[in-house]
């Protein structure tokens, strides 16, 4: 410094603790960066607390990052669920519709159907009451299928009867 000047300490500290909670620096990196002594800066974040209010401002965005995470598993879940339920009931309307019905095709749909209601897809969910309601008139299709007397079911036995 030269004779006669006189040396700038008026930094602005709000600012610098700004950066410094926002960010991953350390007071180091942020005193270099900014032009500020490291003393004179760690002294300021010392007595502010800067450090510990850092840490828990990373932990409610870990926090929060962890429930959005969580949510949109769940909704994938909910997607996938309603994917397959409709899936399988599309399934088993077009095969109730054809008076040909192969064996291969309803072990391998009741199969399907089976591993579903155990994944629990056929559980309520937001959409829940639509498809319940689809499910009933499905359940009703088939039972009304079983009683059929003035047409001819045709049951062909193709296919591989162990898959």
């Amino acid at each position: 410094m030269r004779k006669g000047q006189t040396k700038n300490t008026n930094y602005e500290y709000e600012k610098l603790e700004s950066e410094f909670l926002a960010s991953d620096m350390t007071l180091r990196q942020l005193a270099k960066l900014r032009g500020v002594p490291y003393g004179t800066l760690y002294d300021h974040a010392r007595k502010g607390k800067w450090e510990e209010r850092r840490k828990k401002r990373q932990k409610k965005r870990i926090a929060k990052r962890i429930e959005r995470e969580e949510q949109n598993q769940d909704q994938a879940w909910e997607s996938l669920q309603n994917t397959i339920r409709f899936a399988l009931m599309d399934q088993w309307k077009k095969l109730l519709s054809h008076n040909e019905m192969h064996l291969s095709a309803i072990a391998s749909l009741t199969k399907a159907t089976k591993d579903a209601r155990e994944m629990g897809v056929f559980g309520v969910t937001l959409q829940g009451q639509k498809t319940e309601k689809e499910l009933a008139i499905l359940e009703q299709q088939i039972t009304a299928a079983d009683s059929l007397t003035d047409t001819e079911i045709k049951i062909n036995g193709g296919g591989d009867y162990g898959a």
